[in-house]
């Protein structure tokens, strides 16, 4: 459970595959007026695993909790580096833009994908890296779980927007999918969207993979501030 949190965080992470991105982002400010937004304070994963004192400063907090601020339509994140008696801070940002709509969709800039292949592979390979490497958006399906008494969302649950349904073992690739969702088009370990309607289509479906609860994220807000 712990690993597959991890996975779906709240920070779309640049290394997972099978996701929907894209070259140029599909949402504005615009799309996310009128909809309830996150409220702005600091937020923490749901884990029955992950136990831990939300009073102390984050700073003391264990990973598994995924502590993270919003502050409007921006996350930070505290980054921990190094050990033992030496253990660095330091902050990162990233802006988000939070569709409106029944079933949410979650747009950052998550920068260039990891793990592409060599260039000198094939000039085939070549071609595929680099449209691969020009999908800096991420996209992932958020569902309000509550609200405040001034209508802000206080807890959530969130999954990433696949390609498809993970491919069979020992059918094609195994980090991508081989029958994606109608309106997706595969590139690489990645897949790009025809339109909106495509990428919402998407969001659904890949809920509809994931039946159980435990199987996507959840996250809920803790205290206002920034630490």
């Amino acid at each position: 459970m712990r690993a597959f949190v991890l996975l779906v965080s709240f920070v779309l992470l640049g290394a997972c595959t099978n996701m929907v991105r894209s070259e140029t982002p599909w949402f504005g400010p615009a799309d996310a007026i009128g909809a309830p937004a996150l409220r702005d304070g600091v937020w923490a994963a749901v884990d029955p695993e992950c136990a831990f004192d939300t009073h102390l400063a984050l700073e003391e907090w264990p990973d598994c909790a995924q502590r993270r601020i919003v502050r409007g339509g921006e996350e930070l994140n505290l980054n921990r580096s190094g050990g033992g008696d030496r253990v660095d801070y330091n902050w990162s940002s990233e802006a988000f833009v939070l569709t409106a709509g029944e079933l949410r969709i979650n747009q950052r800039a998550c920068g260039e994908p990891h793990g592409l292949r060599e260039a000198e592979e094939s000039p085939e390979s070549s071609a595929v890296d680099e449209a691969v490497s020009r999908l800096v958006y991420c996209y992932a399906a958020l569902r309000a779980e509550a609200l405040d008494a001034d209508g802000r969302i206080v807890a959530f649950t969130t999954w990433p927007i696949w390609c498809g349904p993970q491919p069979a073992q020992g059918e094609g690739n195994p980090n991508v999918t081989n029958k994606p969702f109608p309106g997706l088009t595969v590139v690489g370990e990645y897949c790009v969207a025809d339109d909106v309607a495509a990428l919402r289509a998407a969001a659904t479906a890949t809920e509809m993979l994931l039946p159980d609860p435990r199987q996507r994220a959840r996250f809920r807000w803790i205290r206002d501030g920034w630490r």
